[in-house]
């Protein structure tokens, strides 16, 4: 079972403390989208951050997920809607490998995958996308990787150990696919025979020497702030449910070490933080 599954993983909370996505990526999408604007389906959509700005758009709006623990949360932000915007969205229980039970042949316009496709079985995914879009319809998808502290390079190094290279942290309790979200989803191939027109727009913060229509920053994020981000992960989730019994938090640990070298002030303290951010278009190619 997926942590987010989990009748114990606290949707609200990870709604209210992952970042959103900019106007300026689903602007990017609609210029590069050339079909009909009628229906979008968002693959596991969670909480429904990714799908309820598709509603500006698109006629009907359909979010899937595999966890009905993060469509709960989905529903109740959908219920604070207006009747007509309502009226437009819906939540449906699918995996990203069974779109094809759920939608016929040839009726989606756009299918979007938010910080989700690295988790699913890529290759059936693909398949079952191709199958339900439109000829000429979009498949996107985007990912945010690791916040960088743009002031602290010490901080980005001490961040790594706990999120990832160190076994007594977070590293083992990431479920398989973390690895290929950690490089930007790059090894995730469009397969070029099911789409054409494919483009891959990647930001990487400190490197990269332009931003992309996928910018995510903050220039004064707070020590709390952070902490409250590290605790909506699912890895978190999992070491706390291990190890967190006498007492113990692993965001507590991360923090106390960046406080002490790198001289943050839990009240004080403001740091500017950019995110690693990876965006892919392609189109459904017409069928012969």
């Amino acid at each position: 079972m997926s942590t987010y599954s989990e009748n114990s993983f606290n949707s609200d909370f990870y709604q209210e403390n992952r970042p959103r996505y900019p106007e300026s990526l689903y602007e990017a999408i609609l210029s590069y989208h050339n079909s009909s604007l009628k229906l979008a389906v968002d693959v596991g959509c969670g909480t429904g951050i990714s799908t309820l700005p598709l509603l500006k758009s698109f006629e009907k709006v359909i979010g899937c997920d595999p966890s009905p623990t993060m469509l709960d949360s989905a529903k109740k932000f959908k219920n604070t809607l207006p009747g007509d915007d309502k009226d437009r969205i819906e939540y449906r229980v699918c995996d990203a490998e069974g779109l094809a039970s759920m939608y016929a042949t040839n009726h989606v316009d756009l299918v979007t995958g938010a910080e989700s496709i690295h988790w699913v079985d890529e290759e059936r995914f693909f398949e079952q996308a191709f199958q339900i879009l439109k000829p000429n319809g979009t498949l996107a998808y985007w990912f945010y990787v690791e916040p960088i502290f743009i002031d602290y390079p010490q901080a980005n190094a001490i961040y790594e150990q706990y999120v990832y290279e160190d076994p007594a942290y977070m590293g083992p309790q990431w479920k398989p696919g973390k690895e290929k979200l950690r490089f930007y989803g790059e090894a995730i191939k469009m397969p070029e025979d099911k789409f054409t027109d494919i483009e891959r727009h990647v930001y990487r913060p400190l490197v990269s020497k332009g931003k992309t229509a996928y910018y995510y920053g903050r220039d004064s994020m707070t020590v709390d702030d952070l902490r409250q981000y590290l605790r909506s992960w699912s890895a978190y989730h999992t070491w706390q449910q291990k190890f967190g019994g006498g007492g113990a938090d692993v965001a507590e640990l991360l923090l106390d070490e960046l406080k002490i070298k790198c001289g943050w002030d839990e009240t004080s303290t403001r740091l500017k933080v950019e995110w690693g951010t990876a965006y892919y278009l392609g189109r459904k190619k017409s069928e012969s």
